[in-house]
């Protein structure tokens, strides 16, 4: 995960893509992780007053193989900034 902070002292009117990380896929032979979320607008912000915190999410790490065992994916992390959320993508199945 990747933080940060939006912060210039002026007004600023902004469009905004917010991507999630992607799901891991699973291991061997099995599903793909599904795509990170994503959340696009326009607002216009104040930063003279207020600091607006970003959050980017992480891709989901992938199954692992042990043998003829295989386990799922991890779901990918959320991503946040300016109170909107983009939801992280799902895991794949082992």
């Amino acid at each position: 995960m990747t933080t940060g902070i939006i912060h210039s002292g002026y007004d600023l009117d902004i469009e905004y893509l917010i991507v999630a990380g992607g799901g891991g896929g699973g291991g061997r032979h099995a599903g793909g992780g599904g795509a990170g979320g994503l959340v696009y607008g326009s607002t216009t912000i104040d930063t003279s007053t207020q600091t607006y915190a970003i959050v980017i999410g992480d891709g989901g790490a992938g199954g692992t193989v042990a043998g003829s065992n295989s386990t799922p994916g991890v779901n990918g992390s959320d991503s946040t900034a300016l109170g909107v959320t983009a939801t992280g993508g799902g895991y794949g199945g082992a």
